[in-house]
């Protein structure tokens, strides 16, 4: 445990963290935690806390640790090997610190490696006593029970919402909102006559454009056609409100209609008066904080008849939806929510994934992937831009590349470049030698971290056993300490050296690189672009003489940087499937810093 502060130390430097969950609480919360925390300090003597030392994050939840304060604090503490920028840790509550079982968990074992103390100013954690672990456990179980009591409460009052017939979501397109004030006049807080909710209604604009959407599908437009003309005609997409204040706005706004958003709102049976609730429920997955949209229960699902707000008739409903189903046939559907898993074997594709640049492929014009397209005409399969493709007229690099082309122009050059005459150079060999080197390095440096982890997790499991027989002393606890640090070093070492090896240059056999991309298996090929590939962009140029002499198009081959190997620059195909491998190299970059 840390040494009594005696009457001759100098005061402890002091920092503070602060936060407060949601974007409707007011921004003086973190004023306010900050006020108790300064108090606290002041009563013990410690002096003002500067604003340097005072870490707050604002409107995000603490159930994760994707917290841009919070992780410049763990950061600093976690570098300074024990010799942190300050001493004493204030919050306000433990609450505010974090709400997860597992962080709480961690920061038990990480407070005392950091040597700091930590405290909460409103509640009873003080690392300087001997049980804080146990304080630390209870109060961040509550911690965590009460955010899951409190999401669980709110989505039960929003429930209510519903089921009252106003709206608890966010905006949906072809309907607008009006507040609905409370008829006795009671105020809130801010003195201001309490809102009881948000009556939904249609609005006119975006209603009309709804109207069109349905009656245009009817009439036999299809979605791309009917997303291309909403695009032309710079119709506000949705959500283009809320987009206007968000640091993308700009972006967003010249981004077009998509078709999956036309066919999203002709699927949807809002228009048709049939309201539905709570279809889904929204997870923080625990790495990352990303959030994860799983389907609930049908018996949890609220479900209300509205004819006020039907915006389509009951027959071009119909009519859509036998279309929408038509033009889908052959693609299997879940027996339990009828969403589209896939297209039945056999059935005619209309867009082949399999490819084994899937995920490389980019236009070189607007950015965009590139899609692979079954003709329906000759069975060809053909690469085109995905925006173009979706959005006729929206990307100049128009045209389609024949997928056996550039099959063949990419195995031709890369299978050329990477054959054993090409690579038997004395720097590939250098080049390859030093990196075997790298890597037996690295596997010493492993087999010794691995083994200071073990040796210190063995002298943590010996004064725990001392501990359980009844031995406690002070130096045992400074023993158990120093071993904990141990741990930590050594692990964070571990850590450190799988990333090294993992961005290691790749050491692929040229003779297996060959075979690889003349696989028949899809998956083989796909692995091996992946290994040594970052990005391939395809420009399409049209021949003299119009369509019918077509296209010739160049692949830009972007090599990965941990590849140690170069690539063809530029591989040209086109209509007279002529090869045209330029630039070929090897790339240095990796050399250089090896050698």
């Amino acid at each position: 445990m840390r040494r009594p502060q005696q009457q001759h130390d100098p005061p402890p430097r002091v920092a503070v963290y602060a936060r407060f969950s949601t974007a409707g609480q007011k921004d003086s919360s973190i004023e306010d935690q900050v006020r108790v925390c300064q108090d606290y300090a002041q009563r013990q003597g410690w002096g003002r806390i500067p604003e340097e030392r005072i870490y707050a994050d604002a409107a995000i939840s603490g159930g994760t640790t994707s917290r841009e304060s919070y992780q410049r604090l763990v950061t600093e503490l976690a570098g300074a090997n024990g010799n942190p920028p300050f001493d004493v840790l204030l919050v306000d509550d433990f609450a505010r610190m974090v709400r997860d079982y597992e962080e709480t968990g961690r920061l038990t074992k990480l407070v005392p490696i950091w040597n700091i103390r930590f405290i909460t100013a409103r509640g009873r954690i003080d690392t300087d006593r001997e049980d804080f672990e146990l304080d630390m456990a209870q109060d961040g179980t509550m911690a965590a029970y009460y955010r899951k009591r409190a999401a669980k409460d709110t989505l039960r009052g929003l429930a209510g919402r519903f089921l009252a017939g106003y709206h608890p979501g966010g905006p949906i397109f072809g309907y607008d909102t009006d507040l609905v004030l409370d008829p006795t006049g009671r105020k809130d807080k801010q003195g201001n006559v309490r809102v009881i909710g948000h009556k939904i209604k249609a609005d006119p604009a975006q209603a009309a454009v709804v109207s069109r959407m349905f009656a245009d599908f009817a009439a036999g437009l299809t979605v791309r056609e009917i997303a291309l003309a909403l695009t032309q005609e710079e119709v506000p997409k949705p959500y283009a409100a809320y987009e206007a204040k968000t640091p993308r706005a700009a972006e967003r706004q010249q981004t077009p209609w998509l078709p999956d958003t036309v066919r999203n709102i002709l699927r949807s049976p809002k228009y048709m008066g049939r309201w539905t609730w709570c279809k889904r429920k929204f997870l923080k997955h625990p790495d990352g904080g990303r959030v994860i949209a799983r389907p609930r229960k049908p018996s949890e699902v609220l479900e209300q008849e509205r004819p006020e707000l039907v915006l389509v008739d009951e027959k071009t409903w119909r009519k859509v939806q036998a279309r929408l189903d038509e033009r889908a046939d052959g693609v299997l559907r879940d027996l339990k929510t009828g969403q589209l898993r896939g297209r039945e074997q056999g059935a005619p594709p209309t867009r082949d994934r399999g490819n084994p640049w899937r995920g490389l492929l980019f236009c070189a014009q607007c950015g965009s992937p590139f899609c692979v397209v079954v003709s329906q005409k000759n069975g060809h399969r053909y690469l085109s831009c995905l925006r173009h493709h979706n959005l006729k007229g929206t990307c100049p690099n128009t045209g389609a590349a024949r997928y056996d082309q550039m099959d063949e122009a990419l195995k031709g050059a890369l299978g050329e470049y990477f054959s054993d005459t090409k690579l038997a150079t004395q720097r590939m060999k250098k080049f390859l030698a030093a990196l075997a080197n790298e890597r037996r390095k690295l596997t010493r440096d492993e087999a010794e971290a691995q083994a200071g982890v073990a040796k210190a997790r063995l002298e943590i499991e010996n004064v725990k056993g001392a501990v359980l027989q009844g031995s406690f002393s002070p130096t045992l606890a400074v023993m158990l300490r120093d071993a904990e640090a141990k741990e930590a070093r050594w692990t964070a070492r571990l850590e450190e050296l799988t990333k090294l090896r993992e961005a290691a240059p790749a050491m692929v056999p040229p003779a297996d690189i060959v075979r690889a991309i003349h696989a028949d298996s899809l998956r083989e090929r796909q692995n091996i672009y992946r290994q040594l590939v970052s990005r391939i962009t395809l420009q399409g140029q049209r021949l003299p003489g119009g369509k019918k002499n077509g296209t010739r198009w160049e692949a830009t081959i972007s090599p990965k940087d941990n590849a140690g190997i170069g690539f063809p620059g530029t591989v040209a195909f086109g209509p007279e499937g002529a090869l045209f491998p330029r630039g070929l190299r090897v790339d240095t970059i990796i050399m250089e810093k090896i050698l």
